[in-house]
């Protein structure tokens, strides 16, 4: 484990699509820095904390035991 990445140590993250704002047009995962955005060839999907944070798809499937991260059921 990277010591700048603790912070994400045993959070839940929701599966989310990225909604860009006229403030903040961009985001990147936490762990390898995948953009996130609307442009072509971004990712518009990936785990999202409540604070904020993001994981791609990838990095979340890679690292969820590790750093014990859960799931957290999306609203219907």
């Amino acid at each position: 484990m990277h010591i700048y990445q603790a912070f994400l140590m045993g959070r839940a993250f929701e599966w989310a699509k990225f909604e860009p704002n006229p403030l903040w047009d961009h985001e990147h995962c936490a762990m390898c820095g995948q953009k996130f955005s609307a442009a072509p060839g971004d990712a518009l999907y990936g785990w999202r904390t409540d604070g904020g944070d993001w994981v791609c798809a990838a990095c979340f499937a890679e690292y969820q035991s590790e750093y014990r991260w859960t799931k957290k059921e999306n609203p219907q």
